[in-house]
C-alpha cells in the first residue's frame, strides 16, 4: 500500500510517498517560494511536478492509481487555538 502525503504551506509543497507495506519512504520533495518570484508559479504546477517525481517508468509508481491514498498534513500557526477569547 502507498500513500502520498503532502503538506502545503503558505509559499510551500512538500511531499512524501511512503510504502506502508514495507514502512519506508520511496520518495520525498519540497518546492518553495510558490508564487513569489520563484520559479513555480502556483500550487497546481507544484502539485504537477510532484506527480511527474513519482509517476512513470522507472519511478516509484507505475500509475497514480498505484496510490492507497493522499493524506494532507495540516500545521497550526504558532500562537493560535480553535478557542475564542
Amino acid at each position: 500500500m502507498k500513500i502520498l502525503v503532502a503538506n502545503i504551506g503558505s509559499t510551500s509543497f512538500k511531499y512524501r510517498l511512503f510504502d506502508m507495506t514495507s514502512g519506508t519512504a520511496l520518495a520525498e520533495g519540497r518546492t518553495e517560494r510558490i508564487g513569489r518570484g520563484g520559479d513555480c508559479p502556483d500550487y497546481a504546477t507544484a502539485i504537477e511536478r510532484c506527480l511527474a517525481a513519482i509517476v512513470g517508468d522507472g519511478k516509484p509508481l507505475a500509475s497514480a492509481s498505484d496510490l492507497a491514498a493522499v493524506g494532507f498534513k495540516a500545521v497550526l500557526a504558532k500562537n493560535l487555538s480553535g478557542r475564542s477569547a
